[in-house]
């Protein structure tokens, strides 16, 4: 079945304005939309019925129809729904990773706070000390935010070993900065490492797939996407996209804010890539 969602994210650029007045709609108010009839829906947006049945299918979609039972089947589960289903004509592997990293960048642009980010940036470049936390899967995104904000020469450390994650939040104090990683939002260990955390003062930004997890009450700033949970996936590797696309935000948002001092640290880097060139 095809992604309603994946499709809005992919032509949005090339919609015009009364499109848009569609997708945008529809991407704010998916339960809401799944149960309106075409016309109570072209009553609220103000455009013709006609100009809502051209950009389904402009989406790909025979019309509002088939666009909405697929919008419904997405709503169950719209991680879920991205995977191929028994009887279905089959989709290359290519082309179902694409479609769902495409809908889950696309949700980037149209769901987080830019402020939200900008303060996020200001917390990291202003901190004394960052410490950086993540538990298995996650672990890897924290050494990936450790190796983009290490190269800015921030005081940023992170470890895997259990031990020294609690040496490292035990040394947290009001002016340092914890940075926390959950692709769920839902681990116990994370949020008992975010509970301890919160107890230090230090400032605490959380970074995930989903708003509104157990996670996200003790942090400051909250970076997260997609509204809903996946309940069914077959691995997380596709679900690491949006969050490494999230700190490579926040690398250019600091190197923008360090200005002179940003070229120096990327001038160090080079050289040190350089030496180890054949």
């Amino acid at each position: 079945m095809k992604s309603c969602l994946a499709m809005i994210a992919q032509k949005y650029d090339s919609l015009s304005y009364s499109e848009r007045l569609f997708a945008d709609f529809i991407m704010k108010n998916r339960e809401k939309a799944v149960n309106m009839p075409i016309s109570e829906l072209s009553e609220s947006l103000k455009i013709a019925q006609s100009t809502i049945v051209a950009t389904t299918k402009e989406l790909g979609f025979s019309g509002w129809k088939e666009f909405r039972i697929c919008l419904a089947a997405e709503l169950v589960n719209p991680i879920e729904s991205w995977q191929q289903k028994e009887n279905e004509i089959p989709e290359k592997p290519y082309q179902r990773v694409i479609s769902s990293n495409v809908m889950m960048l696309g949700e980037i642009t149209r769901s987080i706070d830019f402020q939200d980010l900008e303060k996020a940036s200001e917390y990291i470049i202003n901190a004394d000390k960052i410490s950086i936390f993540g538990i298995g899967t996650s672990n890897i995104l924290a050494h990936e935010a450790f190796d983009y904000f290490f190269r800015l020469g921030l005081p940023v450390e992170v470890y895997s070993d259990w031990h020294y994650k609690m040496l490292s939040l035990s040394r947290l104090t009001k002016d340092s900065l914890a940075i926390f990683f959950s692709q769920s939002g839902v681990n116990k260990d994370i949020i008992s490492l975010a509970s301890k955390a919160r107890k230090t003062g230090c400032g605490m930004i959380g970074i995930s797939n989903y708003k509104s997890t157990p996670f996200s009450k003790f942090m400051d700033i909250h970076l997260a996407p997609l509204s809903a949970l996946a309940k069914n996936h077959d691995n997380h590797f596709a679900l690491r996209i949006p969050i490494i696309a999230i700190i490579e935000i926040l690398y250019y948002m600091i190197a923008e804010k360090m200005g002179s001092r940003y070229k120096t640290e990327l001038a160090m880097t080079y050289d040190v890539v350089n030496e180890s060139f054949v």
